[in-house]
Formats: C-alpha cells, structure tokens, sequence
C-alpha cells in the first residue's frame, strides 16, 4: 500500500510539472531551444536586413524589433503578417521567381519563400533566443526625433503648407493628395538627390498615418490650376493641395517609404527641372488612427555639384488602347517600347490600379535573347519605385516588354462592380492601366557641361562679388557646401554676387568656434559642449576642426567659395579669409 501511495504521489507531482511547463511556452522554455533556428543566429539577421529599419525606437513602425526582449513578444504577429505577406510593407517584387533577387534592388524589404520559412520554424519552435554569443553587431540609426536628411541639407524643400496637413481620423480609407510648388529658377536645372521626411507634430511618430510619398515634375504647372478646381469643389477632406489623376504632362521621379534610403543618382547623372516648371509632392496618407493628426510631411532635393553628363529621364512604355472583359480572371494586357540608342536603366516604376494582379516587364534583345527586367506581385496600395543596386546596359535596338495581368472576377477582392462590368483604359482609379516608367539614361546623348572659371573674390558694400569666365544664369555661390539661394549674376555674365546669404553663412562658422589661445574662458560653440570651460588644446583643435574656423577667436575665417551653375559645371574652390576689422568697408581676397 505504502508503495502505491509513494508511486501516486510522484505521478501526480510528475503531472503538475508537465502541466506548469506546458503552460510556460514562454522565453525561458524558448531559451533553451538552441539547436535549430534561434534570433540570436538566423532570425535577428533576417530582421536587420528586412525590418529594423522601420522597426526600431523611434522609427517609422509602431514597435521595435532589434532585440530578442522586443521581438520576442510579437512572434506569432510577425509569423501571421509575414506568411499573408503583408509585412514587410510597401514593396511587392518577387526575388525568388528567376527574375532579380535580394541583391538586385535597393532595399526591397520583400522576404523569399527560404525566409519565410525560416520565421515561421523559428516561432513555430517557440520562438528560442539561442546563444547571445551568436548575435551580430546592433545596426545604428541616424533618424533621431531631429528628423536629419540623410542626402546633406536640401537646396529646396517641398512640404504640405507653413502649418502641416490636417489628416482626419477614423475615416477607414486610404487618400492620396498632391501638393503644388512652382519654381523660380533663370534656368533648366538638375538635382542628383530626393528624399522625404514625415512628423506628427505633438502626437509622436508612433502615430503614422503617412504610408509613402512621391515626387513629380509638371513642366507646365497645370498642377497649380488643379489645386484651384479642387479648392472650389467642396471637397471632403480640406486644406491644402488637390486629390485626382493628372490631365497634364508629369513625370515620375520616385517614390519614398518608411525605411528606404534617399534616392542618390551616380556620380554624373542629374535629374532636368525645367526652368519655370512645378514640383509636386504626392503623399499617400491612411485616415485608420482615431486622432486628427497634423502631419508634416516634407521633400528635400540637393542640386548638382558637379557636372552632369547625362540626363536621368522617365521613360513611360504604356498601353492606353485596351478593355478588360468582365468576369475575366487571368486578363493580359501587352506594352511595347523599343529603342534605337543603346540605353542604361536605373529604376523602374510599374504602374496598373486596383484590378491589377501581376506585372512583368522584359528586355527583348536585338540578337534574339530575353532578358527579365522584373516580376511584381501588384497590390494599387504597396507600389513601388524600384532602384536597381547594379544598372542594366542594354545595347540599341532593344524592345521593353510589359505583360500585365487583371483580375475582373466577381470574387476579386479589390472588385468594384457587382456584378462586374467592362473595365477600359482610364487615368482614374476605377478604370485601368498599364505602365511601367523607367528611369534611364540614352548612352548616346551625352551632354557637355559648362566649365566656369573663379578670377576674383571680394566683399564690398557689405555683399560678396565672385569673378570669372562662362558664368550661367541661375548660377549659384558655394561657401563650405552650402549654396546660396540669393545668388545673382550681372547682366554681363562676368560675376555673381550675394547681397545678405554670405553673411549667414559666415555668421554661422564665426559663432561656432571662438576661443582664446590659453583655451578656455570665451568659448563659444554652435552646438554647445557640457564642460567648455575645461576645454584642453587637443579639445580645442577638434572643435575647431569640425566648425571650419581658424583656431583662435578674432583671427580670420576662411571660406572655401566656388561658383556652380545649373548644370552641375563648376569652378575651382578658393580659400578666402574675410578680414572685418572695423565693420564696414572693403575686404580683399588673401
């Protein structure tokens, strides 16, 4: 008896155990499952490549991801978004299908069918930590609440009006609204970079209602006259801006998600803004928060430094002459383009609305050979404009391709008719197209950039006067880098001079950094430092180094000046030392 007594007991003890570890599937169980895939090996790589750079504190996503405590408690989410593949967002290329893969684009942020199948073993496994010995170096992130341009500090800045956007709250709907800005330039011009930037205001960016932005060109500002028609339409949503398809010539620069790099041409290439021509910037906003959010959403773009050789143009290759059946599942619709010159491509951008299923463009070849350009998985609410990591050369005479599929199915889940009607070619959304812009240059347009000369620098009457040679209008000053916007050329072209800028931009190196040679007690740095009055002289020289002043307060400053003109073409860079002693007066050039 005794010893049955003594076997139940530990059987019943046995199966609370069991019980109590059954219960706690949870990180210390997770921890000890070492042997297969764990975040600390596989899983926390994956994420740096594809999610942390949205999915990090302070980043665009609403949580964060870089560490095992982080990540952890949202694995089965992560599974369940991964496998429907709603995550990662805003980017649909295919990678594992033959045609591109993951180090074809820029950050594509599109997981393979191999990765996919790793999240999943991992959380299916209990989602195990491993050994932290295994982890890789934590990724840094430079999109701090300061909102700093990755490109350098825009030349020109779009944005959504002085005081933000009003965005309403719990409409349940996606919007897309476009915002107008005409420029004012003497001439044709060319910009090698884009990026956006998006705020919240007092809400925090935890409040995203921003799903991607996008810049065109209007060569002839009918955006403008767009904005007005909209104004007087009594529309839902108010303010600023206009909604609806363009009637009127644009071209597509590119687009921006959360947690894509800015878009940099090569060194050579530029991007034309015709002179007098309009800048648009279209955000994609979703209305799902249950706050009004005043967003602050803004564009920055650098102009050309250096000489611009080649012109990066979009190239559409469209179809506008199709209809699609109703009820017609798996409906093609074909494009072609061909080109005579040889041809490098840099981007592409395809483009069909919310019957849209699949889209497939390829380079058919002079000598008969095929070539995949690129494979896409189309969803109208995650398009893409997609940055080749490598440029595609192709030789002259090569057809691109454009196959593009729709679904006009009664079960479709983006149906809009019930029951389904013919759907024809249409600029606005209930209707359809089939497009693919490419970015690319032609190999045999070359262009021939100015090349300017400095002669002279002086300041007199308190502006700055540069001389020299082949001068353009719409040429700007370059002190440090930066350019100066109130730059203006003589009306015989042979120097520029800026009435009020140049002095900001002294102002700012002279306050950065000025301090006496026993080191210490008038210290005085832009970006104050917390024990200035301890400063050593190796402290000293540092400050002075990154403020581009001379080391001692009361001494010169030099400026390095250079003059570029719209094209990029650019003179020498000069040292030049401003000598105010007395306030007033000529400064001559040293």
């Amino acid at each position: 008896m005794k010893r049955l007594l003594t076997c139940t007991t530990i059987l019943f003890l046995a199966m609370l155990w069991l019980a109590s570890a059954t219960n706690d599937q949870s990180k210390t169980q997770a921890t000890l499952r070492t042997d297969e895939m764990t975040f600390s090996n596989q899983i926390v790589r994956l994420m740096q490549n594809h999610c942390q750079r949205c999915h990090h504190q302070g980043g665009h996503a609403p949580f964060s991801m870089t560490t095992y405590e982080e990540a952890y408690p949202y694995a089965r989410a992560i599974k369940s978004a991964v496998s429907a593949r709603r995550m990662p967002q805003s980017v649909s290329a295919r990678l594992d299908t033959g045609c591109g893969d993951a180090d074809t684009f820029e950050g594509p942020r599109r997981l393979t069918a191999s990765e996919i199948a790793m999240l999943v073993e991992w959380v299916d496994a209990g989602a195990p930590e491993g050994n932290r010995k295994d982890l890789p170096p934590p990724m840094t992130f430079d999109d701090g609440h300061d909102y700093d341009w990755r490109a350098g500090e825009p030349d020109l800045k779009l944005d959504n009006g002085p005081n933000g956007f009003r965005v309403p709250a719990s409409l349940n709907k996606d919007f897309f609204r476009r915002f107008p800005i005409k420029t004012n330039y003497e001439s044709d011009r060319y910009f090698i970079s884009f990026e956006a930037q998006v705020g919240t205001g007092d809400l925090g960016r935890q409040i995203n209602v921003v799903h991607h932005v996008t810049l065109f060109i209007d060569p002839t500002c009918g955006s403008l006259d767009h904005e007005k028609r909209f104004a007087a339409s009594n529309p839902q949503i108010p303010g600023t801006g206009f909604e609806g398809e363009f009637t009127y010539p644009t071209s597509l620069v590119g687009m921006w998600f959360p947690g894509t790099n800015p878009i940099v041409l090569p060194a050579g290439l530029g991007i034309k803004v015709p002179r007098g021509a309009c800048l648009i910037m279209e955000v994609h906003y979703t209305t799902w928060q249950p706050e009004i959010v005043m967003d602050k959403t803004a564009i920055g773009i650098r102009w050309a430094r250096e000489p611009v050789y080649y012109e990066r143009v979009a190239t559409r290759v469209n179809n506008k002459n199709f209809v699609i059946p109703a009820g017609a599942k798996h409906y093609e619709v074909n494009a072609t383009k061909t080109f005579a010159d040889p041809i490098t491509i840099y981007s592409m951008a395809p483009h069909m609305h919310q019957f849209g299923t699949d889209f497939i463009a390829e380079a058919l070849l002079p000598n008969g050979d095929k070539r995949c350009l690129i494979d896409v998985e189309y969803d109208f609410k995650h398009q893409g404009n997609y940055l080749l990591k490598q440029p595609i050369r192709l030789p002259g005479g090569t057809t691109i391709k454009v196959r593009a599929f729709y679904d006009n199915t009664d079960d479709f889940p983006r149906q809009l008719n019930h029951p389904p009607i013919d759907i024809p070619f249409g600029p606005v959304s209930d209707k359809e197209m089939c497009q693919i812009t490419v970015g690319l240059t032609n190999e045999n347009a070359r262009l021939h950039p100015s090349s300017p000369t400095l002669s002279t620098i002086r300041v007199k009457d308190e502006m700055l006067f540069v001389t020299g040679s082949d001068l353009r209008p719409g040429a700007f000053i370059e002190i440090n880098g930066k350019l100066l916007k109130d730059t203006q050329l003589d009306d015989r072209q042979s120097y520029v001079f800026s009435p009020d800028e140049w002095r900001e931009v002294t102002a700012d190196n002279a306050d950065c950094c000025c301090a006496s040679k026993a080191g210490a007690a008038n210290a005085a740095v832009t970006n104050p430092l917390s024990d200035l009055l301890n400063l050593t002289a190796t402290h000293l020289q540092g400050v002075t180094a990154s403020c581009n002043c001379t080391e001692v307060c009361g001494e010169p400053r030099p400026m390095r000046i250079a003059v570029v003109n719209p094209d990029g073409g650019r003179t020498q860079t000069r040292r030049f030392v401003w000598r105010d002693t007395e306030g007033r007066g000529d400064r001559s050039q040293r």
